[in-house]
């Protein structure tokens, strides 16, 4: 058989334009609709205590827990609602100006690292918030509505 050089106009039919837009708009709705939901459900969760050492040394655990949500460490948050802006507009400038989606999905990429870090940095800011002494190690984990905003950034 001879190897042959095949033109890319007979390349079989991938997805149409349509199709990759509707996707795209359909990812980006899902998107919009975690962060939406992550406003209003517990971002972190901080304990401390000695649950562990207690454990190991056959006393009883004294675990103290609170949760908290966006609105309870907005102050925080602002740089968090600032980032997911820059995402939608990201968004709509590469949906209006197709010739600026390179450097909109840069610009949306760079503001995803922007926002999982302050994520992340909002919710150790939690442990000040709950007033613990640094004695009890109080420990932060990211609540279902950490992981909504997480889910909704990264479409």
């Amino acid at each position: 058989m001879e190897n042959e050089l095949r033109n890319p106009a007979d390349a079989p039919p991938g997805r149409t334009s349509v199709g990759r837009r509707v996707g795209a708009l359909a990812l980006s709705v899902t998107g919009m609709a975690a962060l939406l939901a992550a406003q209003f459900t517990t971002l972190c969760i901080v304990t401390a205590g000695n649950g562990g050492t207690a454990f190991l040394l056959g006393r009883a655990a004294e675990v103290k827990t609170r949760s908290y949500d966006i609105a309870a460490l907005s102050g925080s948050a602002t740089g968090l609602f600032v980032s997911w802006a820059l995402l939608l507009g990201m968004f709509v400038v590469a949906w209006a100006r197709p010739k600026l989606r390179r450097v909109a999905s840069w610009v949306a990429l760079a503001a995803l690292a922007v926002s999982v870090l302050l994520l992340f940095d909002l919710a150790r800011s939690a442990i000040p918030l709950a007033g613990w002494h640094p004695d009890e190690r109080p420990r932060v984990e990211l609540a279902l509505g950490g992981w909504l905003s997480l889910t909704g950034e990264s479409c």
